[in-house]
């Protein structure tokens, strides 16, 4: 699974590039944002 979220995080279209760009610099309402991150196993 880890290997899966490295894959999708590299090959971002432009669209979620330009998207996780706004969200980490203005911390969205107070809200931290993470990329994809695997859960459990």
């Amino acid at each position: 699974m880890k290997e899966f979220s490295r894959e999708l995080r590299s090959h971002s279209t432009l669209t979620e590039v330009l998207l996780w760009q706004k969200l980490r610099a203005s911390q969205f309402r107070g809200y931290a944002f993470n990329r994809q991150k695997p859960l459990g196993n």
